[in-house]
């Protein structure tokens, strides 16, 4: 009977350690086209830092930041630094894992695989959308982009391919629309997540 009590048990930590690698590697969360779930990041006590969200809030979470370059401010609690414009966020940085992730499961130290689907394409086809618009060519330091457009008031729409892409530049060529397109950028040497970026385009270009 002990011997039988031990087999079982045995037997129960391998299944759920063979569940918690599975898990680590392949399941993100779904997510919503809503600017406020894609644009943010979550902690495990349930808090939520947004695109858009006031200075005031993010401080009542991360507690006052140290006035950097410009309207940056960093975080050393998170080690996260946010771009203000007009009192909301309209950058944020994390460069370390401090608990935070982005609202579909992405964080700081995960394994990136070309199988791999963030925001509905593979790591691999989205690296070359990435490749064509930046002309980047650097193989050693893998750099995803995903660009995405303003749908109406709230929602965002991903720039799939370099022809739609190429599409909404020219239509909307020397127009003010930078505070209109957004993206999430993932910086990933070694194929690991070492820093995540989200905003909107004028603040990414200009610190403004």
């Amino acid at each position: 009977m002990k011997s039988m009590f031990v087999l079982v048990t045995c037997l129960f930590f391998l299944f759920m350690l063979s569940g918690c690698r599975d898990s680590d590697e392949i399941s993100l969360p779904e997510q919503s086209s809503h600017i406020h779930d894609i644009l943010s990041i979550r902690n495990s006590d349930g808090d939520s830092i947004y695109y858009g969200m006031s200075q005031v809030d993010v401080e009542s979470i991360l507690g006052l930041g140290e006035a950097g370059f410009g309207n940056t401010h960093f975080y050393e609690s998170a080690d996260i630094t946010i771009l203000y414009r007009d009192g909301i966020v309209a950058l944020l940085t994390m460069h370390s894992d401090s608990g935070w992730r982005l609202a579909n499961g992405i964080y700081i130290g995960m394994r990136v695989y070309d199988q791999q689907v963030f925001y509905g394409k593979t790591v691999e086809e989205s690296r070359q959308f990435t490749r064509y618009i930046t002309n980047q060519y650097d193989a050693s330091i893998l750099t995803v982009d995903y660009r995405f457009a303003l749908e109406g008031d709230s929602d965002l729409r991903l720039l799939a391919t370099v022809e739609e892409y190429e599409e909404l530049r020219r239509e909307t060529l020397g127009q003010d629309i930078l505070r209109y397109r957004f993206m999430v950028s993932l910086r990933a040497p070694d194929d690991t997540v070492a820093i995540i970026v989200f905003g909107d385009q004028q603040a990414l270009f200009t610190l403004r």
